[in-house]
């Protein structure tokens, strides 16, 4: 089992490797039909994000999830029965996944906690560039005039990552872990701290993480996927119906953007205060197991 799992993983690594090879290429095509760069400038060091506008940034972000992603995690469980049958269809119940969505709420401010000590690390010159160029890639993306921009941003930024990210990370990443650890909590914190790093955003890295470690956990203990799907919808959706509402591209930025000892203190004692629900919300959902007496 340890053996199918490892060339499960190997040839899951490819195919997302090709994906997201194809989905780059795409991109620099775009650009070139737009006489934006010339042929000379494939394979070099050029950035193709820095001169693309709003709209050719969404395709792109549809173009990498489907092709690095989705398209990878559908042809690894079509081909490897081991995948599949983890992956088969189960009963959704409604009534749990009020409890999983309470869960996850009381959740949050954790979540929050963290994000206040990710922005108190000091980061180094070269990270601290990448999140800027991040932020203005974001600032052009989230740009939403009208209602139908707003929908297709909850396509690209809320449902697509939601399905192609749990199908990758959850679906494949963590079950195949599970049978190479042969440890269910190692290929749940393992896949946990990938989900956080991948992003590739550093002044984020640990709120990912937590998250990570969240919607890892929802799958663990239902094996329904459409659990964390759901969940990871939710998160996304309502960032971005705050910034279509509210018209400020960087909530989350402007949210934590001081690290000072109030704030430590505040949310922490949120955090505090919600480890009471969720521990009674886990005992609900059959998470933690009463100990029997003799």
């Amino acid at each position: 089992m340890q053996k199918k799992a490892a060339v499960n993983l190997l040839q899951f690594a490819l195919l997302l490797f090709s994906g997201i090879l194809f989905s780059n290429s795409m991109t620099m095509l775009i650009l070139y039909f737009n006489q934006k760069i010339s042929w000379s400038d494939f394979g070099s060091s050029v950035d193709p994000t820095n001169l693309m506008t709003g709209p050719q940034l969404i395709i792109a972000q549809i173009s990498g999830q489907i092709f690095g992603l989705l398209l990878p995690a559908f042809l690894v469980t079509i081909n490897k029965s081991l995948i599949r049958s983890e992956l088969s269809p189960r009963l959704f119940k409604l009534d749990s996944f009020y409890w999983i969505l309470a869960f996850m709420i009381c959740f949050l401010p954790s979540v929050a906690y963290s994000a206040v000590v990710n922005q108190s690390i000091p980061l180094p010159e070269w990270a601290t560039s990448t999140e800027d160029k991040l932020a203005e890639l974001l600032e052009k993306m989230l740009k939403m005039d009208s209602f139908s921009d707003y929908l297709v941003m909850m396509i690209t930024a809320a449902v697509l990552p939601a399905v192609s990210e749990e199908w990758v990370f959850r679906g494949v990443l963590q079950n195949q872990l599970k049978h190479l650890f042969k440890s269910q909590i190692s290929a749940w914190l393992v896949s946990s701290i990938v989900f956080g790093v991948i992003h590739m955003q550093m002044e984020g890295v640990l709120p990912r993480i937590l998250l990570g470690l969240l919607l890892g956990l929802v799958y663990w203990k239902t094996q329904c996927i459409w659990n964390s799907i759901l969940l990871h919808f939710l998160f996304n959706g309502v960032q971005i119906t705050a910034v279509y509402l509210s018209g400020e591209t960087n909530i989350e930025s402007n949210a934590f953007q001081s690290a000072d000892l109030v704030k430590f203190l505040q949310i922490g004692a949120m955090t505090l205060f919600s480890l009471v629900p969720l521990f009674f919300i886990s005992k609900k959902l059959g998470w933690i197991s009463t100990p029997k007496t003799s």
